[in-house]
């Protein structure tokens, strides 16, 4: 697994270059196992954004993933990530280097999903956001095993 974070922490590469709108490609020798282009990063502003994360070779056909924003004058305000269609479990959410919650994945085969939403001040169900996230890496993933991964929006488009 190579990781690259905006921290060049330990264990990963870091992410010095800009990957909005770039190719990306997962490869071992001559076999193209994932090819997709980066999204484009949001310019400043007030308002909400949505992302779809890379699917690994990992996931399961059909499984996806989801990220909504929404950024108010002092930066992201909710964040809500939801993940459908993978075997009912836990996921670890990890963003830039720090495990951030469990997604509890649940349904039926064929109909699963799961979420987690955290809002600044985390009020009822909603976890605290109180942590620096916008322009973060992001990664789902399940004992070592990575199924999504993509980078947050850094402002409202």
């Amino acid at each position: 697994l190579l990781v690259f974070k905006s921290t060049g922490s330990s264990g990963s590469v870091l992410l010095d270059f800009l990957i909005a709108e770039q190719s990306v490609s997962i490869r071992q020798g001559v076999t193209d196992f994932f090819t997709g282009t980066a999204p484009v990063l949001p310019g400043p502003g007030e308002g909400d954004d949505s992302i779809a994360l890379f699917k690994s070779p990992n996931a399961p056909t059909g499984s996806q993933a989801e990220v909504s924003m929404h950024f108010g004058t002092n930066g992201p305000t909710t964040l809500e990530v939801q993940i459908g269609d993978m075997p009912a479990g836990n996921y670890t959410l990890l963003i830039g280097d720090d495990v951030r919650g469990t997604i509890q994945v649940t349904g039926t085969p064929g109909d699963t999903q799961g979420q987690l939403h955290f809002e600044v001040g985390g009020s009822g169900s909603n976890l605290p956001l109180d942590f620096l996230c916008a322009g973060q890496s992001i990664a789902i993933t399940q004992g070592g095993t990575t199924y999504f991964f993509g980078q947050l929006p850094s402002a409202a488009p």
